[in-house]
């Protein structure tokens, strides 16, 4: 017994000292929430939790866990507080040290400072004193003066050699604060995704990106039958997605053929240098020295990027739809920075000359030509861009970036705008922390990434077609025939989908509703109107209820199996060569 216990308290220690080990979870960057008419609903994060497939969910970043996160990954970005705190300590004990100088310079002039001197001194002496850490500087100052200047007859004033070196000590403290501040350009971006069967697609989160709302597509909640015409129209889009993933690349092609055809003619560009000779007539010394430096530094560039950048767009492979936006808004800036710098330096000249008018007036419109073009580049259908916006997780450009201290409170993703979605396909939603590279790219750090299953929660409809086996059992039945006989069904189902239970939804997912069926019960070969109620389980697999045969006005049970996949070998119902039944 006492073997038992010491063995018990043994593995209890153990126990808890594996507790102990245990890392304590970081704090969720982003905190996800689903927005009811009058209430919200917090689902548990990860692959358990749940969310409606048509619902509005507000993105809310937690600022203090973005910051536990920064210091956690970028802790030298963090050490300006300390730096600070050192700087201050520093100009503290230096605070005198002009008052010092200037003393010692009255003694060399011969005036008796003595004792204000010694004042002076020992007030920079308790400053030292007052801080371990200056202390111990200073002491390594001493002994670096006392190592080079022990025997020097000419050795510089101890005073002033401490001086001297607090102040180099001041000034690399400065640096590095500057070099911290200007490192300090750590950035946060929110990203999200509907992953599917077939991949996914990136969605719009409101505040945290420039992206437009995907196509309004509402997941039915009350669904009452299937149209063939539906069905039709379903079968098309299957096809038409199917061509579109098989054949990407020669729409991509297409479309970027497009995107070549609307390239603005930029017929005015080539004419910037006759219209700055023309605005030079009028001009007096010093503007026309200003228009020739603009034209030498200037209309070489802006008439030669037009057409370099056709022939880039050509060169870029179809599927690159992110470098033409690049390349596009490069031609913007240069073109609309070029006329706000003729603005500036010709200032109330542009009134009266209608020359460096026209110049201007080209340049802006030539920028807002190629805005157009990038607008409709970002409009290229989402099916198309599928395969280059999954090819990697690369962050967009219209993703936006906010510093630290200016992250938005909330973003919203509204589901319903989101494109075709199916049950349990998945929202993905992550939180980064991007630096700045020298390239002018980002390094992108991902701090959080919650996912969350789509269903329909609450109570929705659903209907199913399939083969039952029904049994009309207070009939005996033909001779030589089964009791049971197939029967083709449609059934119209009332479900709940669960907010807490993944579990529920996907393996149980029971079903209660109104049977439809056409049985031949009596094997007339006349198929019978029947009806009634039927429940399913384990995801409409597994049916079972009650009908009454309007037919024969006879009441029957049936069960049914609707398997995911078709079986070979379905037995049909013969036609009774007896007739029917009495």
């Amino acid at each position: 017994m006492q073997h038992f216990r010491s063995s018990l308290t043994l593995v209890f220690c153990l126990l808890s000292l594996l507790a102990i080990a245990q890392p304590t979870p970081r704090e969720p960057v982003l905190l996800i929430q689903e927005q009811g008419k009058k209430t919200q609903y917090q689902p548990r994060p990860g692959q358990k939790g749940i969310l409606d497939i048509n619902g509005t969910l507000s993105v809310q970043p937690n600022k203090e866990a973005v910051f536990a996160e920064a210091r956690r990954l970028y802790p030298q970005l963090f050490q300006d507080s300390e730096l600070r705190s050192r700087e201050a300590r520093i100009n503290k004990a230096l605070r005198n040290h002009q008052i010092i100088l200037g003393l010692m310079q009255q003694k060399v002039q011969g005036l008796d400072v003595q004792k204000k001197l010694v004042q002076q001194a020992n007030q920079f002496l308790q400053d030292i004193l007052s801080d371990p850490q200056l202390v111990a500087d200073y002491e390594a100052i001493n002994e670096a003066y006392y190592a080079q200047y022990r025997n020097d007859p000419n050795a510089p004033d101890p005073y002033l050699y401490a001086f001297d070196e607090f102040n180099k000590q001041l000034q690399v403290v400065k640096t590095d604060i500057q070099r911290i501040l200007q490192k300090s350009k750590l950035k946060f971006s929110v990203v999200a995704y509907i992953r599917d069967k077939n991949g996914g697609r990136r969605v719009h989160v409101e505040n945290f990106d420039r992206m437009e709302q995907g196509e309004f597509a509402p997941v039915e909640r009350w669904v009452t039958s299937v149209s063939p015409e539906e069905m039709q129209k379903l079968q098309s889009y299957r096809d038409l997605a199917k061509g579109l993933n098989e054949n990407a690349d020669s729409v991509l092609q297409a479309y970027k053929q497009k995107v070549l055809d609307a390239y603005p003619s930029l017929t005015c560009i080539p004419k910037l240098r006759q219209e700055l000779q023309a605005s030079k007539q009028t001009l007096g010394p010093d503007m026309k020295t200003v228009v020739n430096t603009f034209d030498e530094t200037e209309t070489s560039k802006l008439i030669s990027y037009g057409a370099n950048l056709r022939k880039e767009i050509q060169a870029t492979p179809a599927s690159d739809v992110k470098k033409f936006i690049q390349v596009i808004d490069s031609m913007i800036a240069l073109y609309n920075g070029a006329a706000m710098r003729l603005e500036s330096s010709v200032g109330d000249t542009l009134q009266s000359n209608v020359h460096l008018q026209n110049v201007v007036s080209c340049l802006r419109q030539s920028a807002a030509d190629a805005r157009k073009l990038n607008l409709f580049i970002q409009r290229i259908p989402a099916e198309y861009l599928k395969k280059a916006y999954l090819a990697s997780d690369e962050i967009s450009d219209l993703v936006d970036t906010f510093g630290l201290d200016n992250i938005p409170d909330e973003g919203t993703i509204q589901l319903e705008y989101t494109g075709s979605r199916e049950r349990n396909d998945i929202l993905d939603v992550r939180a980064y922390l991007r630096m700045p590279q020298d390239s002018g790219q980002f390094s992108n750090n991902q701090i959080d990434q919650q996912l969350y299953r789509l269903t329909l929660t609450g109570f929705h409809s659903t209907s199913k077609v399939g083969l039952i086996l029904a049994n009309a059992y207070n009939e005996a039945p033909p001779p030589n025939t089964a009791r049971f006989r197939f029967a083709p069904a449609g059934t119209l189902l009332l479900k709940y989908g669960s907010r807490r239970s993944n579990f529920y939804n996907n393996f149980l997912d029971p079903g209660l509703g109104i049977i439809t069926a056409s049985g031949d019960m009596d094997l007339d070969g006349r198929p019978e109107f029947m009806a009634g109620v039927s429940a399913t389980l384990f995801r409409d697999i597994l049916s079972a209820g009650w009908t009454w045969n309007f037919g024969t006005d006879q009441p029957t049970i049936f069960v049914g199996v609707h398997l995911p996949f078709n079986l070979p070998g379905v037995p049909i119902n013969p036609v009774n060569s007896y007739g029917p039944n009495p």
